[in-house]
C-alpha cells in the first residue's frame, strides 16, 4: 500500500533490501525540507557526515508518497533493456512519488540481490539528483523528460569503490581485488603471515 512520508521518516525496506554500490541496506531515511530532498541509507542526511544518499532538489509538498512493490515483469524488462550490466531478475522495488511544480517524479530503487538499479523520471523541468557514496558524489543525474536508468551496483573494500567487472591489485598486500559482474567482491593473494614476492604469492 502507498503511504505518505513526511520529513525525518525512517522506512523499513527489509522485504526488498537495496545494495547501494556494494553496501546492503534494509532501511531508508528520508528528509524533506526547503534545502533538499534526500533519501539516505545509513541515517538522516547531514552534510558533514560521510554517508550514502540520493540527494535531490527541494520538493513542492511537505511530503512524498512511498511504496514497496513486488517484482514487476515490465519494469524488469525495461531496466534490463537499458542496463545490460544487470545480470539477474528483479526481486522487488521501492518507489517514491515526489511532487514538483507542474509534474511528479518517480524515484524507483530496484532490488537485484547483489546488484541494484535506480530509475528516475517523469519531470519536464531539469532536476538534478546526486548519488553520494561515503560523502562523495559519484554521479550526477540530470532529468529532463525521459526516465534515467542507472546501475547503482559496485563493490567496496577498505574505503574504496570498485565498478563491477573490474580487477585491480593492491601493491601493499600483493593481493588481487576483483569486483565480479554481479558486484561480488573477492580478494586473493598472500595471507597476513606470508611474505610476498610481488606476484601475489
Amino acid at each position: 500500500a502507498q503511504e505518505t512520508v513526511s520529513d525525518s521518516s525512517e522506512l523499513d525496506i527489509s522485504s526488498f533490501p537495496i545494495t547501494f554500490y556494494g553496501q546492503k541496506y534494509e532501511k531508508l531515511y528520508v528528509n524533506i525540507n526547503s534545502d533538499r530532498f534526500t533519501v539516505c541509507f545509513d541515517g538522516f542526511f547531514h552534510s558533514e557526515i560521510s554517508q550514502d544518499c540520493i540527494v535531490g532538489p527541494p520538493v513542492d509538498e511537505p511530503s512524498v508518497q512511498f511504496q514497496t512493490l513486488p517484482p514487476d515483469s515490465l519494469l524488469n524488462i525495461a531496466i534490463r533493456g537499458f542496463l545490460p550490466t544487470i545480470k539477474s531478475d528483479l526481486k522487488g522495488s521501492v518507489k517514491f512519488l515526489v511532487s514538483y511544480v507542474g509534474s511528479e517524479i518517480q524515484l524507483i530503487l530496484a532490488d537485484y540481490g547483489t546488484q541494484a538499479a535506480l530509475v528516475l523520471g517523469g519531470v519536464e523541468n531539469n532536476k538534478q539528483f546526486d548519488l553520494v557514496v561515503n560523502g562523495k558524489t559519484v554521479d550526477t543525474l540530470n532529468i529532463i523528460g525521459n526516465p534515467i536508468y542507472k546501475d547503482i551496483s559496485g563493490c567496496r573494500h577498505s574505503g574504496g569503490l570498485y565498478e563491477p567487472g573490474v580487477t585491480s591489485s593492491d601493491p601493499e598486500t600483493c593481493s588481487s581485488l576483483a569486483c565480479s559482474e554481479t558486484a561480488v567482491f573477492t580478494s586473493t593473494g598472500c595471507g597476513p603471515m606470508e611474505r610476498c614476492d610481488g606476484n601475489g604469492r
